[in-house]
């Protein structure tokens, strides 16, 4: 058999075991479908923003303004399709990215423990008044 056909009810009765995954199965499928539609109306209205530029640019020009194009219009010179790429470079770039700002923090934490900082302690703290609710 080629694909496996949904798990229904009586699968579910027949193995029990199946149930979480099959959930997770269907979670993962809602979510991925619920992201790109968030994916393509953002695309959608980047487009629609870029269309805005080029109109506002025009009006702008229109009423004797001069127009830095490179300045203003550079959001033209990216494509919607520029986001998805970048996108996926990151999270392919994601760990590796983690584990270098994993690395700085620790240094930047080593620096400030060696000149002499101590981070805020709950019993250093002095509240002066009423005591908060």
């Amino acid at each position: 058999m080629c694909c496996a056909q949904p798990a229904g009810w009586t699968d579910l009765a027949r193995d029990p075991e199946i149930g979480r995954p099959l959930a997770q199965l269907r979670s993962a499928n809602r979510r991925a479908h619920q992201a790109y539609t968030a994916l393509h109306a953002a695309a959608k209205g980047y487009i629609e923003e870029q269309v805005g530029v080029v109109i506002a640019i025009r009006e702008a020009q229109a009423a004797g303004l001069h127009v830095d194009i490179d300045h203003w219009g550079g959001w033209l010179d990216m494509p919607a399709e520029r986001a998805v790429i970048e996108a996926r470079d990151d999270w392919e770039r994601e760990d590796e990215l983690l584990e270098q700002r994993s690395d700085r923090v620790k240094a930047a934490l080593d620096v400030l423990e060696r000149a002499g900082y101590e981070p805020l302690r709950p019993e250093d703290v002095v509240i002066s008044g009423p005591a908060p609710a």
